[in-house]
């Protein structure tokens, strides 16, 4: 019986030793009493760092209170939950592992709590990047229409609780289709992902600027209290887009087309509000120059 609990034995230190995946054991204080050696592989601390300390320990603050009710669900009876959890490395920055806190029963009752924590940064990357892919443009980086529309949405509920107004700009690049004919659309492309470059540049930190397609863009400014802000806005945009865009050796100019409409002034909703940009913004390009103009009641 001795040998083969040996063997048994031997087996499971091999099985932890081993694996990538970190091992902690807890008493139900919740003090560390062991810690496999994968945490020196993947987070750079040896289980010295952990024993005797808090199951909290190198826990990202933001974390922390819910692995604490997660643990604590578990000690009071609860199903365990596999929970997302930022690690501190050695290094200083955290790693993001998938904690599963289980139960340890003998006799019946529950003595101890281990957790298997895996890294899964890649995965949390992955996610990232498919919910920006769902959100932003692909090309030029910046919000696209659905991300455009959903604050909008959010910036018209803001303004009916401050009784502030809303701006929106709808953009639209001039000579375009030129572009693409006379260089190429690589050239097309890069003279929108400069657009969209400078566009952001000309706004306020909380506004939106966003590609809704082509060569056309929108803008959103929430929370001013007049015209003005808007005028001021498209006006620095036009003035961003004065300087030629390098391709290849080339200069390319491009200009722009801005409409511009007032929520609640203008607009009774969203849809209404952008329509009445898309107006504005077609008087702005019978100028056939770079130009600006504000929604007028008789522009229906």
């Amino acid at each position: 019986m001795g040998k083969e609990l040996q063997k048994s034995q031997e087996k499971y230190r091999l099985i932890t030793e081993s694996t990538l995946d970190i091992i902690t054991l807890m008493n139900l204080s919740g003090e560390i009493e062991y810690v496999s050696p994968a945490s020196k592989k993947v987070l750079g601390f040896s289980d010295k760092v952990y024993i005797g300390k808090l199951f909290t320990q190198n826990i990202h603050p933001e974390d922390t209170f819910t692995l604490i009710d997660n643990v604590t669900a578990v000690i009071n009876g609860g199903q365990p939950t596999p929970l997302d959890v930022r690690y501190l490395h050695q290094d200083g920055h955290y790693i993001w592992m998938e904690v599963s806190p289980t139960p340890v029963y003998s006799n019946g009752e529950m003595t101890q709590l281990f957790t298997l924590a895996r890294d899964v940064t890649e995965r949390k990357r992955l996610q990232s990047d498919i919910a920006k892919m769902a959100f932003y443009d692909h090309l030029s980086g910046i919000p696209n229409r659905r991300s455009f529309d959903e604050k909008l949405e959010k910036a018209v509920l803001q303004a009916n609780r401050t009784n502030k107004k809303i701006a929106v700009l709808m953009l639209d690049g001039r000579k375009f289709k030129k572009i693409n004919d006379q260089f190429g659309h690589d050239a097309g492309d890069a003279v929108i992902k400069e657009m969209a470059t400078r566009l952001q540049a000309s706004i306020r930190f909380g506004d939106t600027a966003a590609r809704l397609g082509g060569d056309e863009m929108g803008v959103i400014l929430p929370e001013i209290d007049s015209v003005d802000i808007a005028i001021a806005t498209a006006e620095q945009i036009l003035k961003s887009y004065e300087t030629p865009v390098l391709f290849n050796g080339h200069e390319i100019t491009m200009g722009a087309g801005i409409g511009i409409s007032i929520y609640p002034d203008d607009a009774a909703n969203e849809k209404q509000l952008i329509k009445h940009a898309d107006l504005a913004l077609y008087e702005a390009k019978k100028a056939n120059r770079d130009a600006y103009r504000v929604y007028e009641e008789d522009q229906r």
